[in-house]
C-alpha cells in the first residue's frame, strides 16, 4: 500500500484553486458525514485515512449535451433535479438530501 504524504492547506485556498480552475460551486465535507452509507460507497473506501471530501460543481448548458451525454453524467436521482431545472421549475430538487 502507498504511503501518500499529508500536506495541510485551508479550505480557502482549496476553495480559490477550485474556483480559479472554473468551478461554479465547492464545498468541503468531513467523511463522518458519510458514516451511514454501505461501506464500499465511503471516502475512506476509495482513499483509506481521508478525513475530508472536497465536493466540486460545474454548469453545464443542457441544450448544449445530448439526453445520452446527460444520462452518462448524472445517477438517476439526479435526472429528474436536471429536467425540473431546465424546465424552469422551482429549482427544487425532489431528490434532495436523498
Amino acid at each position: 500500500m502507498r504511503k501518500w504524504k499529508v500536506i495541510m492547506i485551508s479550505a480557502g485556498s482549496v476553495k480559490r484553486a477550485a474556483r480559479c480552475a472554473g468551478a461554479d460551486l465547492v464545498g468541503i465535507a468531513s467523511t463522518d458525514r458519510f458514516k451511514d452509507y454501505p461501506e464500499d460507497k465511503r471516502p475512506e473506501h476509495l482513499l483509506p485515512g481521508a478525513r475530508s471530501v472536497i465536493v466540486i460543481g460545474v454548469r453545464v448548458l443542457l441544450d448544449k449535451i445530448t439526453e445520452k451525454e446527460a444520462k452518462e453524467l448524472c445517477p438517476p436521482s439526479c435526472q429528474a433535479c436536471i429536467r425540473a431545472f431546465s424546465m424552469g421549475g422551482d429549482n427544487q430538487c425532489q431528490n434532495q438530501g436523498k
